[in-house]
């Protein structure tokens, strides 16, 4: 991720100013720590605030995985939706989209910025809980 943006000194996305209860889910393989998703609950939306997979556990079904106790958290807590935000540059819009996330919205992130593009998009998406 870093190496396609990094956040500007003092900034935030927008996922961070969520509001409410947070909580972070683990994957734990074989006692390493494989990946992390990070969610709040924002009235009847579960917001995912970050998702990380460590490199040497990606392309195993871990991200699948944590999205997939993410859901579990919302269900349970009642949420209608399950929503999030992603730079489109880093390609993993195609990825929640597998994951049945559905687009939203889009707008300049200009909050981040990246040697590699000139401008980045933060793309906001959405799957129904049920």
């Amino acid at each position: 991720m870093r190496d396609t943006y990094t956040p500007n000194h003092g900034a935030a996305p927008a996922a961070l100013n969520a509001s409410g209860c947070r909580s972070d889910i683990l994957a734990d393989i074989d006692g390493f720590t494989a990946g992390v998703v990070s969610a709040a609950i924002e009235g009847n939306t579960l917001r995912i605030t970050g998702l990380a997979v460590a490199p040497e556990f990606r392309r195993l079904g871990v991200a699948r995985a944590l999205i997939e106790s993410a859901e579990r958290v919302a269900v349970n807590a009642r949420c209608d939706n399950v929503r999030l935000f992603t730079i489109r540059e880093t390609g993993n819009v195609s990825l929640f989209a597998r994951l049945g996330f559905h687009f939203v919205g889009e707008a300049m992130a200009d909050w981040c910025s990246s040697t590699r593009f000139d401008t980045l998009h933060e793309v906001q998406m959405e799957k129904i809980c049920g």
